[in-house]
């Protein structure tokens, strides 16, 4: 198992939040339903411009802290 341990800007947290809430979702919720989608269609379940990828890289809104194999 991979866990990966994120860090989410708390006012990006709370927009995202309040999104997902009306629908029942987490936002642990909603990470699966990417995954799983993503990796159902291999390819992200969305379009996307060349600009915006590229601000997502830039953002510090949602920053990937550590990742590591566990049990292996």
């Amino acid at each position: 198992m991979v866990v990966m341990v994120f860090e989410i800007d708390q006012d990006f947290y709370d927009k995202v939040s309040a999104v997902l809430a009306p629908q029942g979702l987490t936002l642990s919720d909603a990470i699966v339903l990417l995954f799983k989608k993503t990796a159902e269609l291999g390819r992200l379940p969305f379009s996307f411009t060349e600009a915006e990828l590229e601000a997502a890289k830039q953002s510090n809104s949602v920053r990937l802290i550590s990742e590591y194999v566990e049990g292996m």
